[in-house]
C-alpha cells in the first residue's frame, strides 16, 4: 500500500454519527510478482486518474491520507492539473451547497405514507 486515504462524507465534513468511514487505496505489487509465469491482475485506476474517473481523484486529493509512503507523495505530486482543478471545484461547489433536505426526516409522514402504499396494494 503506497496511499490510503479516507474518502466520502468524512473527507468533506458531511458525515453523521450513523456514517461509516470509507478509505480507498493504491497498491503496488511487488516485482516479484511479476517474475512468475502467472501475473498480477493488471491495473487500469491509472488511466481512469488521466480521463478525471471521480472515484480515482478523489483518493489523490482526499485531505485525509491515513498512511502514504514516497512512491504515495510521487502519486499525488503527479500533474492531474485538469483533473485536479474539477475536482477541487466540485469540492468547493459541494461545500457551499445548500440542500433541499430538513435537518431531521419527517418519520411520521413517511410512515404514513408507506402505509397508505402497501394499503392500495391489498
Amino acid at each position: 500500500m503506497i496511499l490510503e486515504a479516507v474518502v466520502g462524507s468524512h473527507a468533506y465534513g458531511l458525515a453523521t454519527a450513523e456514517s461509516d468511514v470509507d478509505r480507498r487505496g493504491v497498491f503496488v505489487a511487488p516485482a516479484e510478482a511479476f517474475w512468475r509465469p502467472e501475473k498480477p491482475p493488471t491495473s487500469v485506476e491509472g488511466k481512469l486518474g488521466l480521463k478525471s474517473n471521480p472515484t480515482v481523484l478523489e483518493t489523490l486529493v482526499s485531505p485525509l491520507v491515513e498512511i502514504t509512503t514516497p512512491l504515495g507523495e510521487e502519486l499525488r505530486d503527479l500533474p492531474w492539473d485538469d483533473a485536479l482543478a474539477w475536482a477541487h471545484r466540485l469540492g468547493a461547489e459541494i461545500a457551499a451547497a445548500r440542500g433541499p433536505l430538513p435537518e431531521e426526516p419527517d418519520v411520521g409522514r413517511v410512515e404514513d405514507w408507506l402505509v397508505s402504499v402497501r394499503r392500495r396494494s391489498l
